[in-house]
Parts: C-alpha cells; structure tokens; sequence
C-alpha cells in the first residue's frame, strides 16, 4: 500500500486504496488544468475545479484523482472576510447525527460528505433541501495519480 512516518501516510495517502482505509470519503476524478511551480495545482473535472498542493511528479492534462475528509470541508459562511480558493454549491441531500457532529450528504458539481460540529450544524439550521456554500483549503485536497 504506502510506506512511510504514521503522520505523513496519514496526511498525504499517495494512493486511493491508502486513502480509503485512512478514512477519507470524497474522491473526485478529474485533469490537471494548470500548475504555478512550486505552489498550486488546478484540477478540473465534470462541473468543477479545484486548486491543491504543488506536486513535482504531475504534470498538466495528467488524469488524477482528489481526495478530501469530511472533517475538512467547511461551511463558507455569507460574507466571510477571507475568500475561499475552493467553492463549491451544493445541496444536502441527507444528514445523520454521528456522535458530537452531523454527517451531510451533499450532491452538487460533486456527491461529497461532509462532517460539521453538532453546534454548527444546528446553528446554521442545517436540513435536508437546504442549498449551502461549501469550501475546502487547497492543503486539505490529497492529488493521487488516476488508478
């Protein structure tokens, strides 16, 4: 699978089969688009694009694979002084209490999971239906080659 220090494997699985049993649950398929050396990668698939963290061995119009946690998407809150590199609209389809958070099932550009605070979740009064702004920081999206 991967070898490697825990915290790095854990952080930056290379491979989607690493990544899945590391516990993350969104993966999106797409192409590399563009890459400023040494700082950002885009990404774009069916609907979206997304920007991620500089790797040497990628190139553009290379096929690659994203993973992200649940626990690093975040609401983008209407308004926020800060712009986020990675907005996405979508749509809670379903949403389940884990625990101390709820777990959102989104469909948009892409289906994703995502994982809030309980407190935030009912604080922004969170439902099946409702449209919400989602964000992703470009150092939480892991760029795997295509399998």
């Amino acid at each position: 699978v991967q070898e490697g220090a825990p915290a790095e494997v854990f952080a930056r699985p290379r491979h989607v089969a690493s990544a899945r049993l590391l516990g993350f649950r969104n993966f999106l398929s797409g192409q590399i688009v563009g890459s400023e050396h040494n700082s950002r990668l885009q990404v774009a698939g069916s609907g979206w694009q997304m920007q991620a963290g500089w790797q040497p061995a990628l190139s553009v119009g290379m096929p690659v694979q994203l993973a992200m946690r649940a626990e690093d998407i975040y609401l983008q809150e209407d308004g926020a002084a800060h712009c986020c590199p990675n907005p996405l609209s979508v749509q809670v389809k379903a949403c389940r209490k884990e625990g101390l958070s709820m777990r959102l099932y989104l469909e948009g550009p892409a289906s994703l999971e995502m994982l809030l605070p309980r407190q935030q979740a009912e604080d922004a009064q969170i439902a099946v239906g409702n449209f919400l702004k989602v964000c992703v920081q470009p150092r939480h999206v892991q760029v795997m080659t295509a399998e």
